[in-house]
């Protein structure tokens, strides 16, 4: 289990070499459940549905995006739900990855044409609205389900609670 490195929230880590193996299982077999919070601009067409695209990354030295490629990328899917919008401009969405590849919810999000606020890879700052602070990666890995454990949550930083509460979204 990982984030990439702007990413906010939950960290799953054991303690141990038994526990590791144990939970690495978990994640493998998709039993543990992970639910992350974005802000994205525009907002999506649809107000829930899946993201399923193949991904690769690039080659190039200078560049470490990955991008969706039908002939040699991975599988990789991604559902999605709208929990709030301000118009179509700006809208909180929670995203549950079905497969865990590298910038999956980035480049989904970037792909379904509503990239995540603050992304500096996929966002591209025209899409810069009221001018907000986009200088933090509005996505939170804000929920954990583990079986036969409780369920973890993850409080929002104060960055991407500001946001919200500047657009009024809930």
């Amino acid at each position: 289990h990982r984030l990439d490195k702007d990413t906010s929230g939950l960290l799953l880590v054991a303690k141990n070499l038994v526990t590791a193996r144990h939970f690495t299982k978990l994640f493998k077999d998709g039993k543990i459940i992970k639910i992350y919070y974005a802000l994205v601009s525009p907002c999506p067409i649809k107000n829930e549905g899946k993201i399923s695209v193949n991904i690769d990354k690039r080659k190039t030295v200078n560049e470490s995006k990955m991008f969706v490629s039908d002939k040699t990328g991975k599988k990789s899917l991604t559902r999605y739900v709208v929990l709030d919008k301000v118009s179509n401009e700006i809208a909180l969405v929670a995203l549950k990855p079905v497969t865990g590849r590298t910038h999956q919810l980035r480049l989904h999000m970037y792909h379904l044409g509503s990239p995540i606020i603050g992304d500096k890879k996929y966002f591209d700052k025209s899409y810069d609205i009221n001018n907000i602070n986009n200088n933090n990666l509005k996505l939170h890995a804000a929920i954990l389900k583990v079986p036969k454990e409780n369920i973890f949550h993850a409080d929002l930083p104060d960055h991407f609670k500001e946001t919200i509460d500047f657009f009024g979204l809930r």
